[in-house]
């Protein structure tokens, strides 16, 4: 089954905040001082009185409820949306956190799901989770949806670090592609989700 048929997930994003890691030379990854990056953080009331943010562009069928939320994907068939920086990262090393809601009218499936990125790539609506199917950085989804048979359960969340040249294949759920992953029981929850991400200088990433 295609699943780019199915209703999207209503994605409700709660609040982004980045903070970067200060280190010296002779310092380990367990060592230093983070620093908050405002230009890379986003809260309420998310935009100002013209609809634009300072730091970040939005598109496709994102919503901003300025004193709610951000919600990606309305509760329809077919939806994208997508919530970009403006600015490229600062730091070989740094750490991003955001609190999410997946939710839908169906009693148990709520299309596909969403993903994080790290990546180069220009703003652009594609066919994986609302962006394109190639992409050089990183990946992270947070997929709702089993497209195949897998030796786990879903929701699942999983990375993947593009070259920009091999494809996620949604066919197989970016099976062929997973640097790692696990399952992640954050559908329909009463309360936001919190997902952390962090990335030290090309030694290891860490998502919990």
């Amino acid at each position: 089954m295609n699943r780019r048929g199915l209703f999207p997930c209503l994605v409700t994003f709660v609040a982004v905040w980045l903070v970067t890691f200060a280190h010296g030379a002779e310092e380990t990854k367990d060592e230093g001082n983070k620093i908050y990056l405002n230009s890379h953080s986003i809260h309420m009331p998310y935009i100002d009185e013209e609809m634009r943010s300072k730091y970040f562009e939005y598109g496709g069928d994102t919503l901003i409820n300025t004193y709610k939320a951000i919600q990606l994907t309305p509760d329809l068939p077919s939806r994208a949306g997508w919530l970009w920086s403006k600015h490229a990262l600062p730091t070989s090393s740094w750490e991003i956190e955001f609190e999410f809601k997946v939710s839908g009218a169906g009693a148990n499936l709520f299309g596909d799901g969403f993903a994080f990125w790290a990546t180069t790539n220009d703003p652009s609506t594609g066919p994986v989770f609302g962006s394109v199917d190639k992409f050089d950085g990183l990946g992270v989804f947070f997929d709702t949806y089993a497209n195949s048979k897998a030796n786990h359960n879903f929701p699942y969340v999983m990375a993947m670090i593009g070259d920009g040249k091999t494809s996620y294949d949604n066919s197989k759920d970016g099976s062929d592609t997973e640097a790692a992953g696990c399952e992640a029981d954050f559908r329909d929850k009463p309360f936001p989700t919190k997902a952390q991400v962090t990335y030290f200088r090309g030694e290891y990433l860490q998502v919990i």
